[in-house]
């Protein structure tokens, strides 16, 4: 079941309403030749099979916008985390001095 909408417009351009409903679209029980009119029959057709490709398009693009969304959080996280494992490093790292230092002090206080 899909969603259709109708709007209606002034000869100048300006919208009078818009009414959507629900559109269920079956095989039809009779052929092409068997339809009185046709041309619109088949600008029906197309339009609705231009409309569906185009839910579908949107679906998609949706899609494909909540996993770069995903992505770039997760990215973002790794990136904290990153800079938080650097500020530990460094501050084992200055320890790290500080200890070669008091080593070095003591060695020389012994000597």
């Amino acid at each position: 079941m899909q969603k259709a909408e109708v709007n209606l417009y002034t000869p100048d351009g300006a919208k009078i309403t818009t009414f959507s409903f629900a559109l269920e679209v079956e095989a039809s029980v009779l052929t092409d030749a068997q339809i009185v009119s046709s041309d619109y029959y088949n600008v029906l057709t197309s339009d609705i099979s231009s409309a569906l490709a185009a839910a579908v398009a949107a679906d998609a693009s949706a899609e494909e916008a909540a996993a770069q969304a995903a992505e770039a959080a997760a990215s973002e996280v790794a990136a904290a985390q990153s800079k938080a494992a650097a500020v530990a490093s460094a501050a084992a790292a200055d320890a790290s001095k500080s200890a070669a230092a008091n080593s070095a002090a003591a060695a020389a206080t012994s000597e």
